[in-house]
């Protein structure tokens, strides 16, 4: 593949941010939004599935910064929010960069008596668009009783405004787990509710969640995931791995965003044959192309700012939020 690969020339960024500079404000809980995901076998839980996927890249495509090959990348910092829970202890240099912004997926079931007085809310970086924790909703006569919020381990970011109960189980994809239909979205939502009433082991436990993370984080962030899933769910197929090239993929995301991101920033766009040989290689991709189908959504990264020198200093005299980083919500469900 060496040796055939032809040498592309990486789209250049804009000269000007074209978006949102930062993330919406967030202060409080009340600030972050949510977006319900009923998993109930009906035969519509697949289209209600991909509707609240698109919504939720809506809402990146709001908040993005700019575009990228057609494509949103994901908000960067916003200074006036608090920094992440995991970032208080730096230094005052590096929290002036601020916070970032979430979003809630609350996941129940309308169709299934066994579930219906059952929810879980899952919290979701809006950088990274990954699960950082979750908490669970008993309905009695109509009332929600919320439990608190579990954080799962690592160098992951959380609103320095929740309270939450650290996890022992981490976030990342150290174990593949296997994804099916109906049979996997029951067992999310119902082991994620479970844990505060009746804890599961680590290992159950991580298993649940790197479900949730696989079909509710990594099918925003690459087709053919989304499209694996998204069959899985339709045909209501049992559980079985999505095969080693997709977690290649899921784990080089962030990476590849940074590569063509930076190669775009820099040198006008040339890449070094052996650089792309090597990214592709490792990454999972055949051709360039198959790479850029592939990513529906691009990571910001905060080392991008320096692209903008005019923005990030008028925007590092802000005192106070203002209308370009308001919460711009999901858009409305096409599903009606």
């Amino acid at each position: 593949m060496a040796d055939e690969v032809p040498l592309p020339l990486v789209d250049k960024l804009p000269e000007r941010l074209t978006g949102p500079i930062c993330c919406p404000f967030q202060s409080t809980e009340a600030d972050i939004p949510t977006i319900d995901f009923d998993i109930g076998n009906d035969g519509k839980c697949h289209l209600r599935f991909m509707d609240v996927q698109e919504r939720r890249i809506e809402r990146v495509t709001r908040t993005a910064p700019f575009l990228f090959y057609g494509k949103p990348l994901t908000a960067g910092r916003n200074r006036c929010n608090p920094p992440p829970s995991n970032e208080m202890e730096k230094k005052q240099s590096e929290e002036a960069l601020g916070g970032v912004s979430y979003h809630k997926v609350c996941l129940y079931n309308s169709v299934d008596p066994l579930y219906k007085h059952k929810k879980v809310n899952l919290m979701m970086d809006d950088n990274s668009q990954y699960c950082v924790g979750f908490q669970s909703c008993t309905v009695v006569e109509g009332v929600e009783v919320w439990s608190q919020w579990y954080k799962v381990r690592g160098e992951y970011g959380w609103p320095s405004f929740v309270l939450f109960q650290p996890l022992n189980i981490e976030g990342d994809h150290g174990v593949s787990v296997q994804i099916g239909g109906h049979e996997t979205l029951d067992d999310i939502l119902g082991g994620l509710w479970r844990h505060p009433h009746q804890p599961l082991d680590d290992t159950t436990l991580q298993r649940v969640f790197l479900r949730g993370v696989v079909v509710l984080c990594e099918t925003l962030r690459l087709l053919s995931v989304s499209n694996e899933v998204t069959d899985r769910i339709e045909r209501n197929t049992g559980a079985t791995p999505l095969g080693a090239m997709k977690y290649v993929r899921m784990r080089s995301w962030t990476s590849t965003c940074k590569f063509l991101l930076f190669t775009a920033g820099t040198c006008h766009g040339k890449i070094q044959r052996k650089q792309l040989v090597k990214h592709m290689r490792d990454a999972g991709y055949d051709s360039f192309e198959e790479l850029l189908d592939e990513i529906r959504i691009f990571k910001w990264v905060d080392p991008l700012f320096k692209h903008f020198k005019g923005e990030r200093k008028r925007w590092m005299k802000r005192k106070e939020p203002g209308v370009e980083v308001t919460d711009p919500g999901f858009g409305p469900s096409l599903l009606a």
